[in-house]
């Protein structure tokens, strides 16, 4: 039977072609490819899918999802013939929302203001060089977007990555700048997160065990000469 769809293309990512290559059997293989069909061009979910296809598509659920959607913004046009039970909430607007300024903000070369690349050399300063990333891009734009859409002021920035560094327990932690952006299971960004945490701490002020731990040896060896 043939199956009407307003759509005429949709791209086909690597991700995709990597997860196919990872499937044994054909039937496995065809039963996923048809289930990203279906729902590229229909909006269809698929049902009834075997525990390793259904893995295997829900590992990318996300980026096909976010394909469907972005193209029905687009031609402001729905794939599905059965209405949405549940209108978007605003948490979900505003996330699809960054996703596509992430998405424009790829196609051309972004310039970062000299703010920017302060915050980032500040920051820079309280990871040792080996975690230093390897494209200062990545670190740029996080830095970028805190202080952009999550309104974060630069100075804040600095302070709670030196803050979050000195901790005891979030060195071990807290090893990348884009963690800031990341959410807890909570879904609560860690920016926030460590922002609290280190208002209890005074941003860092109070002495952690290992540097009074620090102190105490040199007290001791000062005591000996």
């Amino acid at each position: 039977m043939k199956k009407l769809t307003k759509r005429k293309a949709f791209n086909f990512l690597r991700s995709y072609f990597d997860v196919l290559n990872e499937l044994k059997s054909d039937s496995d293989k065809l039963e996923f490819l048809v289930s990203i069909i279906n729902k590229q061009f229909l909006d269809e979910d698929p049902k009834n899918l075997n525990f390793i296809v259904n893995l295997c598509y829900e590992s990318q659920r996300h980026q096909i999802e976010s394909s469907v959607k972005g193209w029905e913004r687009a031609s402001n046009t729905t794939l599905s013939t059965t209405p949405p039970t549940t209108p978007p909430t605003p948490k979900q607007e505003e996330e699809e929302k960054e996703e596509e300024e992430e998405k424009e903000e790829e196609k051309e070369e972004k310039v970062y203001s000299i703010e920017i690349h302060d915050c980032f050399k500040n920051c820079l300063n309280y990871f040792p060089d080996h975690l230093h990333p390897k494209d200062d891009k990545t670190w740029l734009d996080t830095i970028d977007k805190l202080n952009r859409i999550d309104g974060i002021p630069f100075e804040l920035i600095i302070k709670i990555v030196k803050g979050i560094r000195s901790d005891d327990f979030w060195i071990s932690n807290f090893l990348s700048i884009n963690k800031l952006r990341k959410t807890n299971k909570e879904g609560i960004k860690y920016v926030v997160v460590f922002n609290e945490h280190l208002k209890r701490t005074n941003y860092g002020v109070t002495k952690s065990r290992r540097q009074r731990h620090a102190e105490k040896i040199a007290e001791r060896d000062n005591s000996y000469k």
